[in-house]
């Protein structure tokens, strides 16, 4: 009974358009290696497109700041990384 009223909770909120947060995306691709037998990386390739891009940005930001805080030349540093692999 607890374990249906998860699973339909879970549903709900997924249909619920909210801010996306990186404990909300990580959450999901666990949920969704866990019920796919998939590895938590390709859950999470496979959750990345349906993402809008203002919630890439948001959660893009929030790595970045647990990561650099305010260091603005680490952010510099990672910022050149990312260009150099985009290419």
């Amino acid at each position: 009974m607890l374990s249906s009223t998860k699973r339909r909770m879970s549903v709900l909120e997924r249909s619920i358009r909210i801010p996306i947060t990186t404990d909300i995306l990580l959450a999901r691709a666990e949920e969704r290696a866990r019920l796919k037998g998939a590895s938590f990386e390709d859950a999470l390739q496979s959750l990345v497109p349906s993402l809008r891009d203002r919630d890439l940005e948001c959660v893009a930001e929030e790595l970045m700041q647990l990561a650099c805080g305010d260091d603005m030349e680490a952010r510099n540093a990672i910022m050149r990384r990312a260009m150099m692999t985009d290419g």
